[in-house]
């Protein structure tokens, strides 16, 4: 099991480099950043600078750690490559793009992943999960249940 995790690993990540006391150390700034100011992007930033993560692995450590600290209602939720990159993404922005010609627009929605695994990237995908939990009045975390819960099936 442990190769397959290893082999997972962005080139530009080598875990074995770093030291298990960085790790929580970043962890820690990490959680006291969304402590004191009620956001995730500082401690995305930090996360990505110091420990080179991806966005997935961000987002994931991101929705635990501010559900941790109280914010139940509407946490940040993760992003996966499986479902909301290789699916709900290219799905929405069609969509988008089909809409906007209808009515004579050229709009097309900023991707929700770069090459450098960017806030503003991330950012812009929780935009997207933040108006479609007020339009249905549902919690961020149910409209990311449910999209991936609707979209995994088609995927294995």
């Amino acid at each position: 099991m442990r190769r397959n995790a290893e082999r997972r690993l962005p080139p530009a990540c080598d875990y074995s480099k770093l030291e298990y006391e960085e790790i929580q150390e970043v962890l820690l700034e990490s959680q006291e950043l969304i402590a004191g100011d009620a956001s995730v992007e500082n401690a995305w930033k930090l996360l990505r600078a110091r420990l080179s993560w991806t966005d997935v692995m961000i987002s994931k450590s991101l929705h635990f750690m501010a559900r941790s600290l109280g914010f139940e209602a509407n946490p940040p939720v993760p992003i996966d490559n499986k479902v909301i990159l290789n699916q709900i993404w290219p799905a929405f922005k069609n969509k988008v793009k089909m809409e906007s010609r209808t009515q004579g627009d050229t709009f097309i929605p900023g991707e929700w992943r770069d090459s450098s695994y960017s806030w503003d990237a991330y950012n812009r995908y929780m935009t997207a999960i933040n108006k479609w939990a007020t339009a249905k009045g549902w919690t961020t975390t149910q409209v990311e249940s449910t999209l991936f819960g609707t979209f995994a099936m088609d995927v294995s």
